[in-house]
């Protein structure tokens, strides 16, 4: 769950464009061009994130952990390759159309992949309806994919 609220930060305060700095002095000694040098830190940055939390995704139902690899793949996707295209494509062509369709898809894959994670998060949860309302608590054991959700007694 704090990844996909870091995810969400991310997007809304466009903290990984903050990164150039770093990656910009990266860039000088590689032998190829980047088109946003973010993408050099916030790949190591990525890395160290999935080590940290590899055990823990493992660890999970197999529904869950599934779908928290696909939220994942889909989000570093659109962040890191269709950016990386998008870039190289403004620094060769400028803000053409091109580039606006490659940033809709970039930002389209990020969105996914947070809605993925937080869908695939909220299999964890089980729910009871009450005269008042719904009660929610974590679940014993992840329902099967029988398309009904489980109700606890």
């Amino acid at each position: 769950m704090p990844a996909c609220v870091f995810f969400s930060l991310d997007e809304t305060l466009e903290l990984h464009e903050r990164l150039d700095l770093i990656g910009g002095r990266i860039a000088l000694l590689l032998p190829f061009e980047v088109g946003f040098t973010w993408i050099i830190p916030g790949i190591a940055i990525a890395a160290v994130l999935v080590l940290l939390l590899l055990r823990l995704v493992l660890s999970l139902p197999p529904s869950v952990r599934n779908g928290i690899i696909l939220a994942g793949a889909t989000f570093v996707a659109g962040a890191v390759v269709v950016e990386t295209i998008g870039g190289y494509w403004i620094n060769n062509n400028g803000m053409t159309w091109h580039f606006f369709a490659l940033v809709l898809i970039e930002e389209t894959l990020e969105m996914a992949g947070i809605a993925l994670c937080l869908a695939s998060l909220l299999h964890l949860l089980e729910f009871k309806r009450h005269d008042g309302g719904t009660a929610y608590r974590m679940a014993e054991r992840v329902p099967e994919q029988s398309g009904r959700p489980r109700i606890f007694r």
